[in-house]
């Protein structure tokens, strides 16, 4: 008797498990597709379904996937500008350098790039690329701009471009960023 009421509790958690599952894997079905914000967050998840030779190397399939949801659902609510850095994070989960969404025409128009290119080297953000006037400044150590330390910054970039920053800037290759002002990094 006992051993048929553990059998039966077990089999009432594996229903429940799997039906857990279901409902979260059903999400994204049960939304309104028709927002264009929307079809494109899935046109963007199939092709990298598709066209990614190892998506989930990096992080785990489930994470990656609760994150496009989330931002499925928040979709409505957002932004243009929320939007892009949403997806930004989402293409950032893949782990790797190559993998990421370049800005749209409204957005870049929108920021006001420095007219300055920054490369980790010798375990420094040096400058690399500078206005011919600023020349003699070539290899200086990045420490801040306007006052925002050069680890913040890249701390608040590092969910928009992930690995550059984690692993690249240090590991693989230079980090080459050219640095932009957003009220919203």
């Amino acid at each position: 008797m006992k051993t048929m009421r553990n059998l039966l509790i077990l089999s009432f958690a594996l229903l429940l498990g799997l039906l857990s599952s279901c409902a979260s894997t059903q999400l994204s079905s049960d939304i309104d597709m028709s927002d264009p914000g929307r079809e494109d967050l899935q046109v963007l998840m199939t092709t990298l379904e598709n066209n990614h030779p190892d998506l989930y190397s990096v992080n785990k399939e489930k994470d990656f996937k609760a994150l496009y949801e989330e931002i499925l659902v928040s979709a409505l609510q957002m932004e243009d500008i929320e939007f892009y850095i949403a997806l930004c994070e989402l293409v950032a989960q893949v782990g790797d350098s190559p993998t990421m969404i370049g800005f749209p025409k409204d957005i870049a128009a929108s920021l006001h790039a420095l007219p300055i290119q920054i490369a980790y080297v010798n375990n420094a953000w040096r400058l690399i690329v500078v206005e011919k006037s600023k020349e003699p400044m070539l290899g200086s150590e990045v420490l801040n701009f306007n006052g925002v330390s050069i680890e913040q910054i890249m701390e608040r970039a590092e969910p928009l471009v992930g690995m550059i920053i984690r692993y690249g800037s240090t590991r693989m290759f230079p980090s080459y960023s050219t640095l932009q002002s957003s009220t919203h990094m």
